[in-house]
């Protein structure tokens, strides 16, 4: 598991550094939907090869306690076959300070909470879980955050997700921040993956 791990974080350092990278220099990114599509679009191939599957906004809930598990929704979410592998959260405020604390808040959920070791995904049409498939994290499963910001926005500084919960969320081997700026000049800047 650790090589597909290592991977997939690979291939989102590659996919936002080389495709995203483009779109949003050309100006084709236009929102944070825009830019989850092109995740998905730039990813599925690669990721059905290593056995992984995309899901696109994803309704989670815990099987003890579906109400109280509150139904978490990441941006995309990587599973192998019913092991959660990476749940993905998505901020595109280009010429703004983009908040990051509900974004920081639902990855510490995703991580912290013994109940959400376990999720049923909605998969029904009819809006009813699927309870005869658990998805289980894996000891691996990590959290990522992909932002687009004004420079100087705290949503792309490492140290502001680590400020306020358990660090270990938030570590090199629990995290990948993946940042692009826009500082006033005509070209947006991609920043080295923070990890």
């Amino acid at each position: 598991m650790k090589k597909l791990i290592k991977e997939l974080k690979t291939e989102l350092v590659n996919t936002w550094e080389g495709s995203i990278m483009r779109s949003f220099r050309d100006g084709l990114i236009v929102s944070e939907r825009h830019l989850q599509a092109l995740f998905f679009h730039h990813m599925q191939d690669h990721l059905e090869g290593l056995g992984l599957r995309m899901w696109v906004e994803p309704k989670l809930t815990g099987p003890d306690d579906k109400l109280a598990c509150g139904n978490l929704m990441p941006d995309l979410l990587i599973t192998a076959d019913t092991k959660i592998i990476a749940f993905m959260e998505l901020k595109y405020v280009p010429h703004g300070y983009s908040e990051y604390e509900h974004d920081r808040d639902k990855m510490w959920q995703y991580f912290q909470s013994a109940t959400r070791d376990k999720y049923y995904l909605n998969t029904d049409l009819k809006g009813d879980w699927d309870e005869r498939i658990i998805y289980t994290k894996h000891d691996e499963s990590f959290g990522c955050i992909a932002v687009i910001a004004k420079s100087g926005a705290a949503a792309l500084d490492y140290t502001s997700y680590r400020t306020s919960h358990d660090l270990k969320v938030f570590s090199p081997e629990s995290f990948l921040l993946l940042t692009g700026t826009i500082d006033g000049s005509s070209q947006p800047k991609f920043n080295p993956p923070q990890v």
